[in-house]
């Protein structure tokens, strides 16, 4: 474990020598901090900041050019520090800092709060872009300094996705008759434990769950409140947000529907039109039927027909990929007991990318293994065909749980494939498909499908299926006969 500790201060320019006097005193008395953070607009004086070696390095956020030994300018972006502190900061001037933020920071510093805690805990209106780079980065702190005069700190709240939790804290500056001081210990290799108390995350009550629920369940989560351990909640096809008796079923992204299961566009989809392909062509294979995992009884697995018919949706995928656009095709997916809905994740990707595909596989493993330490460590194994019989042993077991890439890089021949098992109750990342195939990709922008880079309107929405059902129109499956 890497333990950081940390002092913040909220500072203004004529208080600024008193300030540093405190933090060398604080520093004795409390210390040693491996940092101090000063927030404020103190840019003009900052060449009057005498460094001395009773000081731990110090951290201003700023666009500043001074030079000053143990000072460090905290620009527009992310700093990560010599401690393996991770700092970012963001004024929410600009929409185009937001394509710096793509992976999670301990500490977010940014001048205004977000429009989701601004109106409701400091009466403020707030700045929209704070929202969206929160959304992004999954802060362990943030740092506001937006009323000089409030101290204002919230109870943590936790994100879905990734089992993060952020703390928000407003600091009042210094002199005033609130907070001024926060100093807190960090762990920068693992994520806390999840507190006993948590209020609700704002970032996804103040946004409408009806707008965009089908990325949840693409993923495979359930964005409701924390389930206690060991309890599954029961989703039933009325509420499950790729079944057709969902009345809120978003059916205008649907491409193609055959006997038993179906074919839609991605949710924010994680890859980019390429070439003469002017769609993302990034898509989803759906079993109609509301099923967790594909093998679920003590049956021939290859014979199971719903297993046929996707196999014949993705094949057909895959060759409209390679023969219209010269492009190879990964598939994902996680077959698991504990799964909302079964689905395959289809991208294409340039064909050169294959040969580095297990580098960036092996890349995501050791993040995942070394740095997230509440997830399941999973180690995947590679087999050069589906026909290993190792690999039809594995997929055949009703028991077995695992997630799985296929990488085709021709339909002519089978594509290899790496395998991750863990148990059902293991905690995984659903997102490490997408984790990965971002990296392989060079899209770090586009890891979290909620970013700027990847959300479509309903009309650009409508446009990708229109695009992808013209291509696909030769390959299409559905009303075909084998």
């Amino acid at each position: 474990m890497t333990k950081v500790k940390v002092l913040v201060i909220h500072v203004e320019e004529n208080n600024l020598s008193a300030v540093i006097e405190k933090v060398e005193k604080l520093n004795a008395k409390s210390g040693p901090f491996d940092c101090a953070i000063l927030l404020g607009n103190i840019g003009s004086k900052l060449d009057s900041i005498k460094i001395t070696a009773k000081l731990p390095p110090i951290f201003v956020p700023g666009n500043d050019d001074s030079n000053i030994e143990g000072l460090v300018i905290l620009k527009n972006g992310i700093y990560k520090s010599a401690s393996k502190l991770k700092i970012g900061y963001f004024t929410g001037s600009n929409e185009e800092e937001l394509s710096k933020f793509n992976d999670p920071v301990d500490i977010l510093i940014t001048p205004e709060c977000s429009v989701a805690i601004g109106k409701e805990h400091l009466k403020t209106p707030g700045n929209s872009q704070v929202d969206e780079v929160v959304k992004l980065s999954h802060p362990k702190y943030h740092f506001t300094y937006t009323d000089p005069n409030s101290f204002v700190e919230l109870e943590p709240f936790f994100w879905q996705e990734d089992q993060k939790v952020t703390r928000f804290i407003n600091l009042a500056a210094y002199g005033s008759k609130n907070k001024w001081a926060y100093a807190f210990n960090i762990d920068t290799d693992v994520d806390v434990p999840l507190p006993s108390e948590l209020m609700n995350n704002p970032y996804i009550s103040n946004q409408s769950t009806r707008k965009h629920p089908r990325e949840s369940a693409q993923l495979g989560e359930e964005p409701q409140k924390k389930k206690p351990t060991g309890e599954v909640k029961k989703v039933l096809p009325v509420t499950c947000h790729f079944c057709f008796t969902n009345p809120d079923i978003e059916d205008h992204m649907v491409i193609s529907i055959a006997s038993k299961s179906y074919v839609t566009t991605a949710k924010g989809p994680l890859s980019i039109p390429r070439g003469d392909m002017d769609f993302s062509g990034h898509c989803l294979i759906i079993p109609i039927e509301h099923v967790p995992k594909l093998n679920r009884e003590d049956k021939d697995f290859f014979q199971n027909e719903l297993r046929q018919e996707l196999l014949r949706y993705e094949n057909s995928i895959t060759q409209m990929n390679f023969k219209k656009f010269d492009m190879s095709t990964v598939v994902f997916e996680i077959h698991s007991d504990n799964m909302v809905h079964f689905h395959k994740q289809v991208v294409p990707i340039p064909k050169f990318l294959t040969m580095k595909f297990p580098g960036a596989l092996d890349r995501q493993v050791h993040i995942n293994n070394e740095k997230f330490g509440r997830n399941r460590n999973i180690e995947f194994e590679f087999f050069e065909s589906p026909e290993d019989p190792k690999y039809k042993e594995i997929v055949n077991d009703p028991k077995s749980n695992y997630m799985m890439f296929s990488i085709y890089e021709t339909p002519e021949a089978p594509p290899r494939v790496y395998l991750g098992k863990f148990d059902a109750n293991d905690r995984i990342d659903l997102q490490f498909g997408r984790r990965t195939l971002a990296f392989l990709l060079h899209l770090p922008n586009r890891v979290n499908w909620r970013s700027p880079a990847c959300l479509q309107s309903k009309e650009q929405e409508e446009a990708e299926v229109s695009r992808f059902q013209k291509a696909y129109g030769d390959y299409d499956i559905a009303g075909a006969t084998d």
